[in-house]
């Protein structure tokens, strides 16, 4: 019997302690791109027990077998595995969790006009009236503070001097070291290429609705309701290129107290919103004015017959890449007729090898196309052509990008960084390259860059929102501006000369040609896009290349392509229309 019991016991015993055995188990965590995620929580369920990932997404871990791994981080959904008995590497996959975004959900506020922001203004402490309307900061897409006149103390001869408090690097100028008062916002070394580039842009003033460039000395701070500072960015969205030095926005008491005792005052005196929108918004969609040569194509009853012209065209026109490019979309969109476009294509590609502006155009209109291999091959071309264009490095890792080489594209960000380390124009992360900080960011997953896209927002003063609308031409040696007109009928203003930039930023000495818009998550509806002008040489091609961007910033990111031939004459300025509502884009 003492046999039998020794036995059982053994019997019970003997699996228990191959159940309870201890093993390591390793491997690594990744997101669905295959990106290791660093600082993954890993727990024993029903323990205490657990690490965490290290910064390549690796894991070691003692465990027993048949225990349960619970694997979470912040952004993914969790997963749960049980221990193998083998002691395999693991490889462990965690799928993005939308339901985690709660610190983007977006509240619905209702679409407003001036004048109800207007109502609001005695209330709302967030609200500044501008020359262009009532400006709310909560629903600014650029960052603003807006200062209220009672923070302001009555010191020196005028509000400058206490504004100053509130603004680190302001600058007040006073004779006899200036004509007249002069304010700068912030401090920028410019390099030095004439004499005019040294001399820093100022802050313009924008009191009571009317736009000033000297300094109001007349108001002391007992004088303000409310002042805000614009800059950068903000500045130049909404004054153009007379915010360039930024923008100095103030309410004084009187007209604040006219607004109350029922005095109608607008607050637009350069573009009355509600009412004159239409003289600003082109309804027209924009139409080039075609060359005189296409006027035969287009009377050409058959393919055959455009095909004859061609032939006897090709001769007078081998030295102009527009007649090429002109053709070749005639070919496909008139005829259908994809091997002569692609033929003409080829051709350009053949004839044009050392002008970058008509390999970028010819780029551009690959990628249209949705042909990312020949557009990689010509950014590959143009940025050893070019190599000292921010473009050229921009265009290139934008199509590494999209054709899912993170990897590659971040290469092409490290040797543009590497560049400018090794040049005289330094790289200025928050400002002049503020577009190549934005994209290389955009590169990396939102959930581990949260604080990064942050510092963004706060260093460069922009607000990233979900629907971006970015913006790039072919031809460095022209002027352009865009006007985008909100669902409120407010609008932005974006404008490019070689001379402003320079004082800008310095975008164009970097070789940018780029501008971009971020739309308002709310209110939602329609956003139009218009040319507000245009000045070029029209002996070179010159192409608008749009990316409209919906959930801008999250895994879901996806766009919608457009491409413009620009001429110097031209009919009509609407380029297209962005629904933020049904997230579409129309022409």
């Amino acid at each position: 019997m003492k046999n039998w019991s020794a036995f059982l016991v053994l019997w019970f015993v003997v699996p228990f302690y191959a159940q309870t055995s201890e093993q390591t188990i390793s491997g690594m965590v990744t997101d669905v791109w295959e990106t290791p995620i660093p600082n993954v929580n890993i727990l024993l369920k029903g323990t205490d027990r657990g690490t965490q990932t290290d910064e390549s997404g690796w894991f070691s871990l003692y465990t027993l077998v048949n225990e349960v791994l619970v694997f979470s981080s912040l952004g993914y959904g969790s997963v749960e595995i049980d221990v193998p008995e083998t002691g395999e590497e693991l490889k462990i996959v965690l799928s993005p969790k939308a339901t985690e975004l709660d610190e983007v959900t977006l509240k619905k506020r209702k679409l407003k006009k001036q004048k109800d922001f207007l109502a609001e203004y005695p209330e709302n402490a967030n609200l500044i009236k501008t020359s262009s309307g009532v400006l709310d900061k909560d629903r600014s897409s650029s960052a603003l503070r807006v200062i209220n006149g009672t923070d302001l103390v009555a010191i020196g001869p005028d509000f400058l001097s206490s504004l100053k408090n509130f603004s680190p690097n302001m600058r007040v100028v006073r004779p006899p070291f200036a004509p007249d008062v002069e304010v700068y916002l912030f401090r920028i070394v410019f390099t030095s290429i004439d004499d005019e580039l040294d001399i820093p842009p100022k802050a313009i003033f924008d009191v009571d609705g009317f736009i000033q460039e000297t300094a109001p000395t007349y108001l002391s701070a007992n004088d303000i309701d409310r002042v805000a500072i614009l800059e950068r960015n903000a500045a130049i969205s909404r004054y153009g290129p007379r915010g360039t030095g930024g923008v100095i926005v103030v309410n004084t008491k009187a007209t604040t107290q006219m607004d109350q005792f029922g005095v109608d005052k607008r607050y637009d005196n350069s573009v009355l919103h509600d009412s004159l929108s239409e003289l600003f918004i082109d309804q027209r969609g924009y139409s080039p004015k075609p060359p005189d040569y296409m006027e035969a194509y287009g009377e050409a009853t058959t393919v055959v017959v455009a095909e004859r012209l061609l032939e006897r065209d090709k001769e007078l026109f081998l030295k102009n890449p527009i007649f090429f490019l002109d053709l070749a979309d005639y070919f496909r969109k008139r005829w259908k007729d994809d091997k002569t476009s692609d033929m003409l294509l080829k051709e350009v590609r053949q004839r044009f090898p050392e002008n970058s502006a008509v390999l970028r155009s010819l780029a551009y209109r690959y990628d249209i196309l949705g042909r990312k291999n020949e557009a990689l091959d010509l950014f590959l071309e143009i940025l050893e052509l070019d190599p000292s264009a921010a473009q050229s490095y921009y265009d290139l890792a934008d199509v590494y990008a999209e054709k899912g080489n993170d990897k590659k594209a971040s290469e092409v960000y490290d040797r543009y960084l590497h560049h400018r380390n090794n040049d005289s124009i330094a790289f200025d992360e928050y400002g002049a390259d503020l577009m190549m900080t934005l994209e290389s960011l955009n590169t990396l997953k939102p959930q581990k860059e949260k604080i990064s896209w942050e510092k963004l927002e706060k260093e460069a003063g922009v607000e990233i929102s979900r629907t971006r609308v970015l913006l790039t031409w072919s031809n460095h040696n022209i002027n352009i501006g865009f006007l985008m007109a909100s669902p409120e009928s407010l609008y932005d203003t974006w404008t490019n000369t070689v001379k402003l930039n320079r004082l800008q930023n310095g975008e164009a000495l970097r070789g940018y040609a780029c501008a971009q818009f971020f739309l308002d998550d709310d209110p939602k509806g329609k956003w139009q896009l218009n040319l507000q002008h245009y000045e070029g040489a029209d002996q070179e091609p010159t192409y608008l290349h749009i990316s409209v961007f919906f959930d801008y910033g999250l895994p879901t990111r996806h766009r919608v392509l457009r491409l413009f031939k620009l001429t110097s004459e031209y009919e009509g300025t609407g380029l297209l229309t962005v629904n933020t509502q049904s997230g579409t884009v129309s022409d």
